[in-house]
């Protein structure tokens, strides 16, 4: 397949996901960045990668291929000079992400964000990392993030478990370009936790811990529910809010009971008001068209 034509496939195929591919291209010689689709955005026959202005023809792509290792561009290439990207991110520990970073570079980043807090757990600076993530609230040996894109998120002796709460969808419609929204009837949402063979459940008022079985029997799995029913997979080994599909082919495996989604579209065709959006960018982003 031609690279135009590859490209054409994800961008206006409603039935396929670009969140699922990864570009390969030249950087520069000797250098070859392998980065997700849905950072590169197409000028004519040219693109660019993330908020770089750096125009790059579109020769310049060497491959794309999806998770699975199937290719639908493939040419040959030195494998041994292609650095994988993004994998770092700056942050200024004991402030909140929010005063420097907008709302859109901290949901595309939340996975890298919950990471790069970890380490600095691990390194014994707590106070300050979690500052990082917004307020918070001890709950016993919890500690609980109660505010912001990250209120739900809960550290016990210093692992991260991930937690999401919406982000407003105009903050972020015009960062967005051509990823796959997923449109849930709205409904009230909670983070389940299962740490330290405790499910821990966290909702927009409070904390509470509980005797209950997890949803899953991978205790590496946090789920979001919305009235009740799981919509949405966090893998605390990664700190990605799965794909959508990756998260529903979860559900049936383990024959869970799950909220499905009542539509697939982009940002041009979305008009469902009060909806739960999980956007399909390289790490899903939890949304709320109000």
């Amino acid at each position: 397949m031609k690279i135009k034509e590859a490209i054409a496939k994800l961008l206006y195929d409603i039935h396929i996901d670009p969140a699922e591919y990864r570009v390969i291209f030249k950087h520069q010689a000797g250098e070859y960045w392998d980065v997700p689709f849905n950072f590169i955005n197409i000028e004519g026959n040219y693109f660019t990668y993330n908020k770089s202005t750096t125009l790059y023809p579109l020769y310049r792509i060497v491959a794309i291929y999806n998770r699975r290792g199937e290719f639908l561009v493939c040419r040959a290439y030195p494998k041994d000079c292609v650095t994988v990207k993004p994998k770092s991110i700056d942050l200024v520990p004991g402030i909140h992400i929010s005063a420097y970073i907008d709302n859109f570079t901290i949901a595309r980043y939340a996975w890298l964000i919950l990471q790069h807090v970890e380490r600095l757990i691990a390194d014994g600076i707590k106070d300050d990392a979690i500052e990082i993530l917004g307020p918070h609230q001890v709950d016993k040996d919890f500690i609980v993030i109660t505010d912001g894109y990250f209120r739900g998120t809960t550290i016990y002796e210093g692992k991260v478990y991930r937690g999401n709460m919406p982000i407003p969808f105009h903050t972020i419609r015009d960062k967005l370009s051509h990823q796959r929204i997923y449109v849930f009837s709205p409904g009230e949402i909670c983070v389940a936790h299962t740490i330290n063979d405790k499910n821990v459940r966290v909702t927009r008022e409070h904390c509470m811990s509980t005797n209950q079985h997890s949803i899953l029997p991978n205790k590496d799995y946090s789920i979001m529910l919305l009235d009740g029913l799981p919509f949405a997979i966090c893998d605390n080994s990664s700190k990605m809010l799965l794909n959508p599909s990756i998260a529903s082919n979860i559900y049936t495996q383990h024959h869970i009971n799950h909220r499905k989604h009542r539509s697939v579209v982009t940002k041009e065709w979305l008009y469902d008001k009060n909806s739960i959006l999980l956007i399909a960018d390289y790490d899903t982003i939890l949304s709320i068209n109000e």
